[in-house]
């Protein structure tokens, strides 16, 4: 879906653009493409800096080396409920991006004076890897500021950079989440049980669960992700800590939900439910441990200001919340006048990235125009 979504964003160069979800960094890439095409080249020599809550941290990186790595990013997944095929485990953002990139090749174009590139992410872990690659390939202050900043704050980053041209934001986690044990986001390897983007602020997921009842885990599982067994693994979770046992690993919790689905008779299909159920309910308990419906919330909330006059966003979802979230936002505010334009309708992967990428058809792109003040 890159080629939708910078044919709708129409970046040119001179503008003022945020990637509200940096991730790996491979939408970001594409959009600093744009925001400096131009005939003729020269080279650009800078440092990229993340900025913390608005400010400079100091980080920054000359030349860094890096080893090469893979940069596939695992598919997004939708609401289990509304794709079962799905993996919302994955529930990966940027899939979509072109992440083929030679990292250690030069990079040079024009300069674009006044065309700038702001991108956000909460990931104090991932936010640097992915500076440094951008900065690899070229990228230096003078376009692009990174911010370690939840897309939840936008209101008060576009009082500092805003009003913006152009805004993204793919939601969802990134392989590089994911495919790290120590971050607790797959039940498919062993490790801690923490399931937080930021494991700096906030709790684990293994201490959440022990600040909820029955009641409350059964609710935040079918909120979350629609969960048919809720109350059978809310059960068995409040028996274990009942009888002393703990839930701080991943594979902890993994177990707490085979044995709560012992009762379905051991045939073909039941691995398959195992598989998807464990998938549903590090889901929602994601969700939960970063507030993700009222973070996204926050954001649509400052879009209205954020966006300059005849500015474009696009949105990225693959959870149905998250798109029915998006979905009101955008009209109301289209029927406020707020937005002179909207989606009529999602728009989708093409049969050709589906094919490719099965659980891509999980996700769905909404977009809005700002109307003039």
């Amino acid at each position: 879906m890159v080629k939708e979504i910078l044919d709708f964003l129409q970046i040119r160069p001179g503008q003022k653009g945020l990637d509200a979800t940096l991730g790996y960094g491979g939408h970001t890439r594409k959009m600093l493409e744009k925001l400096t095409e131009a005939s003729g080249t020269s080279e650009l020599t800078g440092e990229v800096h993340i900025k913390d809550d608005v400010q400079t941290k100091g980080d920054s990186w000359k030349n860094p080396e890096e080893n090469s790595e893979d940069n596939s990013r695992d598919n997004p997944a939708d609401n289990p409920a509304d794709n079962p095929e799905d993996n919302p485990e994955d529930n990966s953002k940027d899939k979509l991006a072109d992440n083929s990139e030679n990292n250690s090749e030069e990079v040079f174009r024009e300069k674009a004076p006044e065309g700038h590139l702001y991108a956000l992410d909460v990931d104090p872990i991932e936010i640097v890897k992915t500076g440094e690659r951008l900065q690899k390939a070229g990228y230096g202050e003078e376009i692009l500021t990174i911010l370690q900043q939840n897309f939840a704050n936008l209101e008060t980053v576009a009082k500092e950079y805003g009003p913006f041209d152009f805004m993204l934001a793919d939601l969802g986690v990134s392989s590089m989440q994911i495919d790290d044990p120590k971050r607790g986001f797959s039940y498919k390897a062993d490790g801690p049980l923490d399931l937080r983007l930021d494991p700096q602020h906030g709790i684990p997921a293994s201490q959440r669960l022990r600040e909820l009842n029955r009641e409350e885990l059964i609710g935040m599982l079918v909120e979350n992700s629609d969960e048919p067994y809720a109350e059978q693994i809310a059960s068995q979770i409040c028996k274990t800590f009942k009888k002393g046992g703990s839930m701080d690993t991943t594979t902890a919790l993994r177990e707490a939900i085979e044995r709560a689905l012992c009762f379905l008779p051991e045939n073909k299909e039941k691995k398959d439910i195992l598989k998807k159920t464990c998938q549903r309910v590090f889901q929602a308990l994601r969700i939960d441990v970063n507030s993700e419906f009222e973070v996204l919330e926050a954001f649509l909330n400052a879009l209205p200001e954020a966006l300059a006059d005849g500015g474009r966003v696009a949105i990225l979802t693959f959870h149905s919340g998250e798109d029915r979230l998006v979905k009101k936002a955008f009209q109301q505010y289209y029927r406020e006048g707020i937005f002179e334009e909207i989606a009529t309708d999602v728009i989708r992967p093409t049969a050709e990235e589906c094919r490719q990428n099965g659980r891509a058809r999980s996700t769905k792109m909404r977009w809005a125009i700002r109307a003039g003040r």
